[in-house]
């Protein structure tokens, strides 16, 4: 008599099912390390070029002066990341001659990982400010 192994002893086609099973779970957290990761690129670029148009803004002899340099520097920098869209920040400038404020606001819900919706995200709008002191104390 021949001997056949039993189908409910069998191990074969257990790594497909496993791997089947965890999967998913991979890759949700492959996209949300990866969605996180541009949300924070995102953030710390809207920074820095609320940094560098809060110290532009030194430059200047006046409010008016002062708005345009922080202006023109902060869209230079967002320029310059080469991945974020400029046209989508929104600078507000705050000027009471003694501390310069530069809130920049940017709608992040053109970047394709904030909108896929396989991990939740925060909102789509990111804010960053920069303040610098105008006069000496």
């Amino acid at each position: 008599m021949c001997s056949r192994p039993s189908i409910l002893g069998s191990q074969r086609g257990t790594a497909a099912i496993e791997f089947a099973l965890v999967l998913p779970m991979l890759a949700m957290l492959l996209l949300g390390i990866v969605g996180y990761g541009d949300r924070i690129f995102t953030a710390q670029a809207l920074q820095q070029a609320a940094n560098d148009g809060a110290r532009a803004a030194i430059g200047g002899l006046d409010r008016a002066e002062r708005g345009t340099l922080a202006i023109a520097a902060t869209r230079t920098s967002l320029t310059r990341t080469g991945m974020l869209d400029a046209s989508l920040a929104t600078v507000a400038i705050d000027d009471d001659d003694a501390t310069f404020l530069v809130r920049l606001s940017y709608d992040a819900s053109a970047r394709p990982l904030m909108t896929a919706g396989l991990v939740p995200m925060p909102g789509r709008t990111i804010v960053r400010t920069a303040a610098i002191r105008l006069e000496s104390p």
